[in-house]
């Protein structure tokens, strides 16, 4: 609709447009004449308003809406706080958006002839009069304001049970979570504990190979004998030992006297002292060498038997 032809229907404080066949409502027209704080639709083909209608129009104080086919109000109807004076005479709404509440300055309503449902119908009235239409304001905005703080604690309520849920949620993961980490921890542990033992045992074994004197770490029924197996094999190799060192002592005796004589009665031949000792000497030198070395010879062997 033209800026000038809704010019055309002002009248006062108001904008006529009813009988004007109208299926959407021109709101930015509307809106622009601020000064026009009254509207009549009424006698149209409207079905149904956008919510530009609420939030754009909110200088209004009057809106006649009456004998259109409005099957319901936009949700943020309650955005026209201005709104003092409401026809919804012959539609077909069968509720009110709950944002009726903020219709604070709501003093008249007329919502009759419309398939209201229960409780609603019993609260607005027959709307017959205008007294009757200003109860009806009263009651339906005193109505929809406890709808409005019953649906209030409900949400309220959701969200607590929400909230309730989430905190359970959050402790259960919170249990998990620790309970996962002492299993960790005590898989650690045993882990630890197994190496410790495995580490313990090395040691005990390697310690068992390298000792000098493992074999007297034997079991006692055993360690008596084996002691002494191992003292007398020491006392056996002790006399051997000594008794070759006699004999190689002697033998080194025997040999520097028999050289000495060699080279001092080579040349002093006719000397009584070689003629005296140096001959019988000579004689039986070999004689005794081969006899010690015989002995030697046997010893050797006996202590080789002995030994093994």
């Amino acid at each position: 609709m033209a800026k000038n032809s809704l010019r055309d229907r002002v009248e006062g404080t108001e904008i006529d447009l009813s009988l004007s066949n109208l299926s959407v409502v021109p709101v930015k027209d509307v809106a622009a004449l601020k000064k026009c704080n009254q509207l009549d639709l009424s006698n149209n083909q409207l079905k149904a308003l956008d919510d530009i209608f609420s939030t754009s129009l909110t200088h209004l104080v009057k809106i006649d809406l009456s004998k259109n086919h409005l099957a319901s109000l936009p949700s943020n109807f309650g955005s026209l706080k201005n709104l003092q004076h409401l026809d919804l005479l012959g539609n077909q709404l069968t509720t009110l958006p709950v944002s009726f509440y903020q219709l604070l300055k709501l003093k008249w309503l007329d919502v009759k002839d419309n398939p209201l449902e229960e409780p609603l119908k019993s609260i607005a009235g027959n709307c017959l009069n205008d007294a009757e239409c200003k109860k009806c304001a009263i009651k339906t905005v005193r109505f929809l304001t406890g709808v409005n703080a019953q649906l209030l604690k409900k949400q309220e309520d959701e969200e607590e049970r929400v909230r309730g849920l989430e905190k359970i949620r959050q402790e259960e993961e919170a249990k998990e979570r620790r309970r996962r980490k002492a299993e960790k921890q005590a898989q650690a542990d045993e882990i630890k504990r197994q190496k410790a033992a495995l580490k313990a045992e090395q040691k005990q074994q390697n310690n068992h190979h390298d000792s000098p004197e493992r074999v007297k770490e034997k079991p006692a029924t055993n360690g008596v004998k084996e002691h002494v197996e191992i003292k007398s094999s020491n006392s056996t190799d002790g006399a051997l030992c000594n008794c070759f060192g006699m004999l190689f002592a002697l033998l080194l005796v025997m040999a520097a006297v028999a050289v000495g004589f060699y080279f001092y009665c080579g040349s002093h031949g006719n000397d009584k002292t070689c003629t005296v000792y140096y001959k019988p000497v000579e004689k039986n030198a070999v004689a005794t060498f081969n006899i010690l070395q015989k002995k030697l010879v046997e010893l050797y062997h006996q202590a080789l038997t002995m030994m093994k």
